[in-house]
């Protein structure tokens, strides 16, 4: 099943390696595919980076998902580790949870528990003052959470508390924070943006239940959230969506081991039914031959050219109205309907059945690191200044594909045929 993926494993374990670590061990998530190397400063204007990065859009493209990437490095370093016994691996992850403290920390002038983005690095983080988004929060809890039983007790006391305070820090503001100091991110049900909240939100508020008994508010917090699910007010893949409420894979694997058989209570088989029903909706419109989704379809039309509005600098805030989201030709391949695939699979819902389906899409991502962009690489020259380095820049889609492939290997091994 995994024949065509373990060549690609191993390449992109010697890329990560080679390529994604700046001097102070900080993982970049974002690196020039022709260099291999963080982008050239001058090349990275306002204009080609999105979201507010003005004033510096080199500190803010080449760390934007570091935490992200280091969660999953980290998720993908364990699980390595339990399919194979591989020892050098939890060394790596022991690295890793050190340059995780080291971000933590230095967040901590901020207030008691906050997290921050590492943007341009240690030296540089603190000008930005940008907290971690629960895209970023999901991966690195689950990446700690599956490290703690291999770590000595005085390590797994660090780690819990980091966990801990992390999610108290988003509590305390009622599960909201101010995103991009553009609009509140929060995780009620009527809020746009709730639904994904849950990748990070409920496996954390569930781990804090069981570590912290003695704190009822987890608990509370827990029954309130679980049954959002059983009312409906909560998806786990909404029609038509590409936001389902567990989009990173090990989230719904990681909360399906701390509910134990209260998860099959919660998420029955027609919640699970209707969720893989629902993604392979989704990927049906991956339709154009290798399995790629084109963002407008009007692109394909020969005499299709991106409108784009004047750049005025002064007025630019990287909104999604600046250019992501003005059709242009960008087409690209799954990537988190693999990772929500993978999670089925984990929690044993037809695993055979989704592995060899997930087995299949990963398989479409074999060159490195150029088939590892978020859109296509070959689109490049015909994508508009607004978005064509995403078709350029590597470095988390890498990590997460790595990730992916270990956590299929140990969802066939723990539900074989």
């Amino acid at each position: 099943m995994l024949d065509n993926c373990e060549g690609t494993a191993t390449q992109i374990e010697a890329y990560i390696t080679a390529h994604l670590f700046d001097p102070s061990g900080i993982m970049c998530s974002g690196v020039d595919m022709r260099t291999g190397k963080p982008f050239a400063p001058e090349f990275l204007t306002p204009r080609k980076v999105g979201r507010r990065a003005a004033f510096d859009p080199w500190s803010y493209w080449t760390y934007e998902d570091s935490v992200m990437s280091l969660g999953l490095y980290l998720d993908g370093l364990v699980l390595q580790h339990e399919v194979t016994g591989c020892p050098s691996c939890l060394k790596q992850a022991e690295s890793l949870w050190h340059t995780i403290e080291a971000i933590y920390s230095c967040s901590q002038v901020h207030g008691l528990g906050s997290f921050l983005r590492p943007y341009g690095g240690f030296l540089q983080m603190a000008r930005f003052l940008e907290p971690l988004g629960t895209d970023q929060a999901s991966p690195l809890f689950s990446g700690l959470y599956r490290f703690l039983p291999y770590v000595e007790p005085r390590v797994a006391t660090d780690i819990r508390r980091v966990l801990r305070n992390t999610l108290v820090w988003y509590e305390q503001q009622g599960f909201r924070y101010f995103y991009y100091k553009r609009f509140i991110h929060s995780y009620a049900p009527e809020s746009p943006n709730c639904n994904h909240a849950n990748s990070y939100f409920l496996p954390a508020i569930a781990w804090a239940a069981v570590t912290y008994p003695e704190d009822s508010r987890w608990q509370r917090h827990l029954e309130e959230r679980l049954g959002y699910f059983a009312e409906g007010r909560y998806t786990m893949y909404p029609r038509g969506s590409r936001q389902p409420a567990f989009c990173w894979g090990s989230d719904l694997d990681v909360l399906h081991r701390i509910l134990g058989a209260r998860f099959r209570e919660v998420f029955t088989v027609e919640l699970l039914d209707e969720a893989y029903a629902a993604v392979n909706e989704v990927l049906a419109e991956y339709s154009e031959p290798g399995t790629i989704w084109r963002m407008f379809p009007e692109s394909a039309d020969p005499d299709f050219r991106p409108a784009l509005s004047e750049f005025d600098p002064e007025t630019y805030t990287g909104s999604v109205e600046d250019g992501f989201y003005a059709p242009h030709h960008g087409r690209c391949r799954p990537r988190h309907e693999v990772d929500f695939l993978l999670g089925l699979a984990s929690t044993g819902y037809r695993t055979q059945e989704i592995a060899a389906r997930a087995a299949e899409l990963l398989a479409f991502r074999s060159a490195v690191p150029e088939d590892f962009t978020y859109f296509l690489s070959e689109d490049y020259d015909q994508l508009p200044e607004t978005v064509h380095l995403y078709a350029r820049s590597v470095g988390v889609m890498l990590v997460e594909w790595w990730r992916d492939y270990w956590l299929l290997r140990k969802a066939l091994r723990e539900h074989p045929a």
